[in-house]
């Protein structure tokens, strides 16, 4: 998803003899364009990458985390956080990964979607506002070989955690095609 799709793309553009298919989760080339359309509650989870950097405690880092994916279950989110946290010699907590305070422009992917030889398949939050209606129409116009968009229901930007069965099932009719 986000930024690991995007990269895909660019692989696929640059390297197309790596990339037999793609799957991409959420994201298009317009990514920054939604991304500042939304509230930080619309953001959920995303939002944190903006935000706080410390934290005096693992279960303040859960809260924040909490607050702002409050449709997850928590035993879910203690795992996410636990896994992309780390503590710090102060005792205090951090993200593991690294601060994203700005975003590069990734319009310039849709130039990449046009090169594609892959064939790409998109998925796409039921409940999440960074992919749009027209998103899905100008990668359907754009990647010559695009094989559809599929919507998971009950799902926020991020699919395979909100509804990882439901992924699963699709990926497995998508790959298994091959």
């Amino acid at each position: 998803m986000s930024l690991g799709g995007l990269t895909a793309i660019r692989l696929g553009a640059v390297a197309p003899e790596l990339v037999d298919e793609l799957v991409v989760i959420d994201v298009t080339p317009s990514a920054l364009q939604r991304h500042a359309e939304m509230t930080a509650d619309q953001r959920g989870t995303v939002a944190l990458m903006h935000g706080e950097r410390e934290f005096p405690s693992f279960q303040a880092m859960l809260d924040v985390t909490t607050a702002a994916a409050p449709h997850r279950e928590v035993k879910a989110l203690r795992r996410g956080v636990f896994h992309n946290s780390r503590r710090l010699d102060n005792g205090n907590w951090t993200w593991r990964y690294d601060a994203i305070r700005s975003f590069p422009d990734f319009a310039s992917l849709w130039d990449d979607v046009d090169a594609l030889s892959a064939p790409i398949t998109l998925v796409r939050g039921g409940n999440s506002g960074f992919v749009s209606d027209e998103d899905v129409a100008e990668l359907a116009r754009r990647a010559t070989h695009f094989r559809g968009a599929h919507v998971v229901a009950d799902s926020g930007h991020s699919v395979q955690s909100d509804q990882p069965r439901a992924l699963v099932d699709i990926l497995r009719g998508v790959l298994g095609r091959r």
